[in-house]
């Protein structure tokens, strides 16, 4: 679905040996196996064509070097592409009603499992680790002592990565997780209530959140893993007097942004804003 050709590497692989010159003639089992982006359908069989390299649909049968073949790939390429943004867009309406619901979207976080009516509940088999991760984390450990322990203890991560041991990131991912306190991400940054119940008692969440926060403390306020700006540590919320924390968005621009918001803590309607503001 993509028309970022790098983001699929064996189809990108196998173009380069086609546009080499490497094999004469393409075959798939059905038009949208190939793309499922009219752009970069019509854009490679240019390309392909050009070089004499031949395709073939298993399922359509259709000569595509023809005027009339050139007309149906242009309309299979286009259905095939509404297709997918169609799905696509269900897919998201989908999502949006669940978590109006209160309910979950994708995968559960370790120590957790869909309980018999579908919300989430403890999972027997590593709730115990959940737990220890936290109780370790409130004596002040480091994330990376926390992942030791639970590796020793033999835990390790789930999800769609796999089995693997835990490293002090995916500890921090765990440990800074509200899920575990009854809530869902809001896709704003913020969190609202979910319909499953605490999974993680709220006096050890805190006592886990303060050991962590105090290890990273300095004295002018700002945490040891943060970039240090001019206004670190100066400013407040003007809707809930909470700490406005600064930090990098996915492009690298400093942003600040209410932690009280973020949290969930309190019912605050202050967004984000990048730092040059």
């Amino acid at each position: 679905r993509s028309d970022n050709i790098a983001k699929r590497p064996k189809f990108k692989e196998m173009l380069d040996e086609g546009l080499a010159r490497h094999f004469n003639v393409i075959v798939v089992h059905k038009l949208d196996r190939f793309s499922r982006n009219l752009r970069v359908t019509l854009d490679c069989f240019e390309k392909l064509s050009k070089v004499e390299v031949g395709f073939v649909s298993l399922s359509e049968q259709i000569d595509y070097s023809s005027p009339g073949g050139k007309l149906f790939l242009t309309m299979l390429g286009g259905l095939a592409q509404w297709y997918s943004d169609n799905l696509s867009q269900e897919t998201k309406k989908g999502k949006r009603e669940r978590k109006a619901q209160g309910l979950f979207n994708g995968l559960l976080p370790f120590g957790v499992a869909k309980g018999e009516s579908g919300i989430p509940a403890p999972d027997p088999a590593t709730h115990p680790g959940l737990l220890l991760a936290f109780e370790v984390a409130g004596q002040g450990k480091s994330d990376k002592a926390v992942a030791a322990a639970l590796n020793l203890a033999g835990y390790r991560t789930t999800g769609n990565r796999g089995a693997n041991p835990f490293s002090k990131d995916t500890v921090r991912g765990v440990l800074t997780n509200r899920f575990y306190l009854g809530y869902l991400p809001n896709g704003d940054g913020g969190w609202l209530r979910g319909r499953h119940a605490p999974i993680v008692d709220e006096e050890l969440w805190q006592s886990a959140q303060e050991a962590r926060m105090k290890r990273h403390q300095r004295r002018d306020g700002t945490t040891s893993r943060a970039s240090v700006y001019s206004l670190t540590g100066l400013m407040k919320c003007f809707y809930c007097g909470g700490q406005i924390h600064l930090h990098r968005d996915h492009q690298g621009n400093p942003r600040g942004y209410c932690y009280n918001r973020t949290q969930g803590t309190k019912d605050c309607k202050q967004k984000g804003t990048f730092l040059s503001v």
